[in-house]
């Protein structure tokens, strides 16, 4: 078996014209924000359905079916599966991956990494968004393979930041593999994740902003590496404002 792992509803179309074979899993956790508690996984998936249903009242989606359904699959991957994780680099897409390398930790499939390939330095915290299928092939041929010791390396990560040791994220940070692109950026990130958001949003509302159509945009150009996007920020000013 291919299995796919997609980071979201918006690439599956642009993924089926790349002609790629294989069956696909929809990511759709957003680790990067909530309560991450919980020894197992069971427990865990409470923790999140408990908080989302809180933090998106007006959802319909069932959590069962529409998040873990789908990031189960890779719990039944065997020896002679291939498991091909894409991913972004921003902390946002960073943090969900490197929960899918603590679950497959102990998998006998090969892990693959396939990123953003395509963008330079500057559209880097892109990602896959608005690439063309033909890009996105491109991507696909540069993936590469996940080792053992970057399983580990994922698990380490993921554990760190579930916990909330945000300067063991930092120090983790410090490897070095082709599976992780831009980790030591990502990883200090995730030590400022409840810090530097609100600084940039107070600088850009302070600079005259009031409009979150034009907040947004000049946040996201200061902040790509957290890939928070439009609800997460508006969550954000929320807050802010209940700190005021």
């Amino acid at each position: 078996m291919k299995l796919h792992v997609l980071p979201g509803d918006a690439y599956v179309e642009t993924f089926r014209e790349t002609g790629v074979e294989g069956e696909l899993a929809i990511f759709r956790e957003c680790f990067v924000e909530g309560d991450l508690q919980g020894e197992t996984l069971d427990e865990l998936w409470h923790t999140r359905e408990r908080y989302l249903s809180g933090a998106y009242p007006d959802s319909d989606k069932s959590y069962d079916s529409y998040v873990v359904h789908e990031i189960n699959k890779l719990l039944v991957v065997g020896e002679g599966d291939n498991v091909y994780l894409w991913f972004e680099y921003e902390l946002f897409c960073s943090v969900n991956y490197w929960f899918c390398l603590h679950l497959l930790r102990d998998a006998k499939a090969d892990v693959h990494r396939v990123a953003p390939t395509v963008r330079d330095e500057q559209t880097k915290w892109r990602g896959f968004g608005r690439l063309s299928a033909e890009e996105m092939l491109t991507c696909w041929n540069d993936r590469v393979k996940v080792s053992r010791d970057d399983l580990e390396r994922g698990g380490e990560l993921w554990l760190a930041f579930k916990s909330g040791d945000r300067q063991r994220v930092a120090e983790l940070g410090a490897y070095e593999s082709q599976a992780f692109p831009h980790l030591a950026e990502v990883s200090r990130a995730a030590s400022e994740l409840h810090t530097k958001p609100k600084e940039i949003l107070h600088e850009v509302i302070a600079a005259g902003e009031q409009d979150f159509s034009q907040i947004f945009p000049q946040f996201a150009r200061r902040a790509g590496v957290f890939g928070l996007g439009d609800i997460q920020v508006k969550r954000i000013m929320e807050e802010m404002r209940s700190e005021t």
